[in-house]
């Protein structure tokens, strides 16, 4: 699997104003590639030994002025170059107290109830074999956004407005674009299907979408416009067993991985008004499952009307990558460890944390050929970086480049 070519040895010394930044950035990137079981400063200075200073480092990542956007842009160039689909979601981090930037008591997928935590609204580009981080911003609650006191302690910048996540992630839509992704479709939960306005806002970007939605979303099927909305629930328990068909969409752990389905050309009027025109033709796919027990699922999508049922069944479970990209995100590189409390801080050790985790996929990616999974190639990495911090000669090594001959095209670091 390939990497864009343009710019074709693309790296990120750019992003990196000075020097002794690039030096701090290798030395926060081997930390977050540790066995720490904790990958906050402290832990990482501790385990670094007394060359990286805690006061250099903790600036770095909390004080020092460079740009993480231009970062994010050079990930976002340098993904897979064949085509995949863009997963939506958002994912929270438990905090105690109420004092860092964004904590509030909201729902979170990740406690699966609504807690004390932050939010982040985050994109991942999946093909079949890889993840590839693409964006990931936090969610500023209304309460704080509104809260002159809390923005300044916690140094937000002032163009921060609040955004409904569903914003957000069309606003991480729209740079996939801009930096030339091959979006092949969006999925993402019910919290983004549900909303009328995100969908309308993929089919204005002429994007494909297969998007999850609640069982009482109300669609009027084709041909009978004219009659009263149906939930989607009520629809599937309308359908004769002969609509229905067994698909296998991938092999799971415990064997293959296998539901009902059905799909109905339908118009979809939750949150539609009356007073404007009628809403496209789309799929309703319709999801059970094949024993007793399971969960049904809903999904709205604008894919072609000729596309085959197994298609749909693929497309709508990719969603599961993302599951996948955050407990690694989270378990081996430590994205939910930050520590600090500031709009800056978290933003910096996000975006570190990313280009870290992509460091990782690009070389797994490249060693396709005797197949090695995420956790190998971070041990592989942990030990490359220690031996180029231990002969480090000045502060313009390169940091892929020094862990293969032959590195994946296009890693370059300054």
């Amino acid at each position: 699997m390939g990497v864009h070519e343009g710019p074709k040895y693309a790296n990120f010394a750019g992003c990196f104003g000075r020097a002794s930044q690039k030096t701090n950035c290798r030395r926060y990137i081997r930390g977050l590639l540790s066995n720490l079981p904790r990958k906050s400063i402290q832990p990482i200075v501790e385990a670094i030994g007394t060359e990286a200073r805690y006061q250099s480092l903790h600036h770095f990542v909390t004080q020092a002025s460079w740009d993480t956007s231009r970062l994010w842009k050079q990930l976002r160039q340098m993904a897979p170059a064949a085509p995949g689909v863009l997963i939506v979601d958002d994912t929270g981090f438990p905090k105690q107290g109420r004092d860092s930037v964004g904590v509030a008591r909201q729902y979170s997928g990740t406690l699966g109830k609504v807690g004390n935590c932050q939010v982040a609204v985050a994109t991942v580009f999946a093909t079949k074999d890889l993840c590839w981080p693409v964006g990931f911003d936090l969610y500023l609650p209304e309460e704080w956004a509104k809260d002159r006191v809390r923005r300044s302690r916690a140094q937000v910048p002032t163009s921060v407005r609040f955004q409904e996540k569903w914003k957000i992630a069309l606003s991480q839509v729209d740079r996939a674009c801009r930096d030339g992704m091959l979006i092949d479709a969006v999925v993402g939960d019910a919290g983004y299907g549900d909303i009328f306005a995100f969908r309308q806002g993929l089919r204005d970007r002429r994007l494909r979408y297969v998007l999850a939605v609640g069982g009482r979303v109300s669609v009027k099927r084709e041909g009978k416009e004219s009659a009263p909305g149906i939930s989607a629930a009520d629809l599937a328990d309308a359908l004769p067993a002969s609509a229905w068909k067994t698909i296998r969409w991938r092999r799971g752990t415990k064997g293959p991985l296998q539901a009902r389905f059905a799909a109905v050309r339908v118009r979809a009027a939750h949150e539609w008004k009356k007073t404007a025109p009628w809403p496209p033709l789309e799929w309703l796919i319709l999801e059970r499952p094949v024993g007793p027990e399971g969960k049904r699922r809903f999904y709205l999508s604008n894919l072609p009307p000729r596309t085959l049922l197994k298609r749909m069944a693929d497309v709508a479970h990719r969603r599961w990558q993302v599951e996948k990209h955050f407990e690694r995100l989270k378990t081996e590189i430590g994205i939910d460890h930050f520590e600090g409390r500031s709009w800056p801080g978290w933003d910096h050790h996000v975006a570190l944390a990313a280009l870290t985790y992509a460091l990782v996929e690009s070389d797994r990616a490249a060693r396709r050929a005797s197949p090695k999974t995420f956790q190998m190639c971070r041990h592989i990495l942990q030990r490359i970086v220690l031996l180029m911090m231990i002969t480090e000669k000045n502060n313009d090594v390169q940091i892929i480049t020094s862990f293969q001959r032959d590195p994946p095209p296009g890693w370059t670091f300054g």
